[in-house]
């Protein structure tokens, strides 16, 4: 087997500065890379069932960037202080990918392109290529009095390629204002102030989204006509002339403290944040000849509350030094619009490998799971719901002739029809955590110094898959895979196991040894309450102890500096969560943890410099 690779990298630019007056600048700053690859792999016969394998890969990237620059400076007596900024830049990128395969070539020893078989290699440009191009006219101005009072005033228009032709440059201003009002008089004589500014500002700016094909659609080979390929129109996307960039716009309010001589210092802020013309893919009625349109419909909102905080314990000639710094994020998001006037919307997204149905709700947080509501379960079968219509008892799925019985679990009827269907999927949990933040703790005496990092996520939903795929290896008697104990757990026996009339009564999971039945009624199906748990944690995340040796010792040696280290990795977790690690969860709040928790590891390590 033979594998060659080769990579070429050119990187150039050129920065010009002229000052012709003094306080005006002009400047230009032009660059260029050029990327490219390629990789040549052959597989002989004998190591790829009797068919030899040819691989040719190359590809190249380019980008482009050019920035032109005036730049004015002017201070009036040190107190009135000036800056005004104009600027132009281009920016050009593109990427561009060829693959071809050739099978069972002509022997282990002839790798091609002479003798292969056309009906089992193919090749070709790569889907993956892209085009870009962006540009933009802006300016700024900045003013502050005596460095107390300061604005600054931004304005710039963007220019995309992935702009649709409609919508023209995207006009993108900001506005910031502070106050550094320790500088007033009134804290002259305040020896405990040693910084504090008032700020705020409001600002929006572009994202670009997609492709030049969402915006004009694209040609693909398509069908042979008289043992011709043919270029035809891709008509899995439609082109939207309409499409814009991701605009964020984000209102900011701002506090930051120094006191006693920095010993204590924070910010404290506050921001309400609107992002606009995200993109979604919207399916398209058949009489449009494309499946789907990609949209720039989705909106939403993201407020909160951000905080820092560092405080030295003790004062800087103590011996022993500890600081303590303190960050964390209160935050909440909200969704505010769907595509065509929607207000909900169900979709299919990929997690946690595999499709999973979740809820676009107006009012609602953006990522929304869809689940069974779970009650419980049936203690016996004289305590399931029976339809006086039809003196049946509730069934799953319209239709189905399959009836619920003791042991299966209580889910739900929300809609009253007697059947548990995705008509009854709620919009419950939110897997997106409303407080983050970490602590730091940073302890020094003499030569010795300890490093504690600890970390925080509260309030947040999340649903443990573990437990539900422990559970469901149990409904497969022929699997060797149901060995882990469940006798802790509080499941449904039946009546002569339990020696009493029914079933368990107040049984939190369903019956896990119903083999016949699991198959359809899935007792143990992931999306329902009965494995939602909170997924708050505090982690201790690492522990570093180390010690400085005495330079004065080392001298005879020839060494500067020697630093021993002891550090400890994923110390420990607190947490209510009953799965293995609240940590490894998907972005739908899904247990990824494979059945194990992150790894504990310790590490000795020497630090020397001679």
């Amino acid at each position: 087997m033979s594998n060659s690779n080769k990579t070429d990298n050119i990187s150039s630019s050129i920065d010009l500065q002229y000052e012709p007056i003094k306080g005006i600048r002009f400047g230009n700053l032009l660059s260029y890379s050029y990327n490219s690859s390629t990789s040549e792999i052959f597989t002989p016969s004998f190591l790829n069932n009797s068919t030899s394998k040819a691989y040719s890969y190359n590809d190249r990237t380019y980008t482009i960037y050019d920035r032109s620059t005036i730049t004015f400076i002017k201070s009036l007596n040190d107190i009135h202080n000036f800056s005004a900024f104009l600027f132009n830049e281009i920016n050009s990128y593109g990427f561009r990918a060829n693959a071809i395969q050739l099978k069972q070539t002509a022997s282990d020893q002839i790798t091609g392109p002479i003798g292969y078989s056309s009906s089992l290699s193919n090749g070709g440009t790569l889907d993956n290529l892209s085009d870009t191009r962006q540009e933009a006219y802006g300016a700024s101005f900045s003013y502050n009095y005596d460095r107390k009072y300061v604005i600054d005033l931004d304005y710039r228009l963007d220019g995309l390629s992935t702009n649709g032709p409609s919508q023209g440059y995207s006009q993108n201003p900001a506005i910031s204002l502070r106050w550094n009002f320790n500088k007033e008089k009134l804290f002259d004589k305040s020896s405990w102030l040693s910084y504090g500014a008032l700020r705020g500002s409001w600002g929006r700016n572009i994202t670009p989204t997609g492709s030049i094909f969402d915006v004009y659609g694209k040609y693909i080979v398509g069908l042979n006509y008289n043992n011709n390929p043919t270029v035809t129109i891709d008509y899995s996307t439609a082109p939207n002339t309409n499409f814009k960039p991701k605009t964020q716009t984000e209102s900011n309010v701002g506090l930051e403290l120094g006191l006693w001589d920095n010993a204590v210092q924070a910010t404290f802020e506050t921001y309400y944040r609107s992002i606009d013309n995200q993109v979604m893919g919207i399916s398209l009625a058949n009489i449009n000849g494309f499946q789907q349109l990609q949209t720039n419909a989705v909106s939403l909102v993201d407020y909160g509350f951000e905080w820092t905080g560092t405080f030295r314990i003790f004062k800087q000639s103590h011996p022993l030094q500890w600081t303590l710094s303190v960050n964390g994020a209160l935050s909440r998001d909200i969704l505010t619009e769907l595509p065509s006037g929607l207000r909900q919307m169900t979709v299919q997204i990929a997690d946690g490998g595999g499709n999973v149905p979740i809820i676009y709700k107006i009012g609602r947080n953006s990522l929304s799971n869809l689940l069974l509501n779970t009650q419980g379960v049936y203690a016996g079968t004289a305590d399931v719901p029976v339809n006086i219509a039809t003196g049946k008892r509730q069934q799953l799925g319209a239709g189905s002739g399959f009836y619920f019985q003791g042991g299966d679990p209580r889910w739900t009827d929300v809609n009253g029809d007697y059947v548990i269907d995705d008509n009854d999927l709620l919009p419950i949990g939110n897997p997106v955590p409303r407080v983050t933040g970490g602590i730091n703790s940073l302890t020094s005496y003499k030569n010795f110094q300890l490093s504690v990092n600890v970390s925080y996520t509260l309030k947040r939903d999340l649903l443990n898959t573990s437990l539900a795929q422990m559970f469901q290896n149990y409904t497969n008697p022929t699997s060797l895979s149901g060995m882990l104990p469940i006798d802790k757990y509080k499941y449904w026996k039946p009546a002569e196991t339990i020696g009493k009339p029914g079933g368990t009564s107040n049984a939190q999971y369903p019956n896990p040894f119903d083999f016949r039945r699991a198959p359809i009624l899935q007792p143990f199906r992931t999306n329902q309450t009965l494995f939602l748990e909170d997924g708050s944690y505090w982690k201790v995340n690492n522990v570093v102890l180390s010690y400085n040796v005495n330079p004065k010792n080392l001298h005879r040696w020839g060494m500067t500096s020697l630093r021993l280290t002891l550090t400890a990795n994923n110390v420990y977790t607190f947490s209510n969560y009953s799965g293995p690690d609240p940590e490894l969860v998907t972005a739908l709040g899904r247990d990824n943890s494979k059945g194990y928790p992150n790894a504990r590891s310790y590490a000795v390590g020497v630090g020397i410099q001679f």
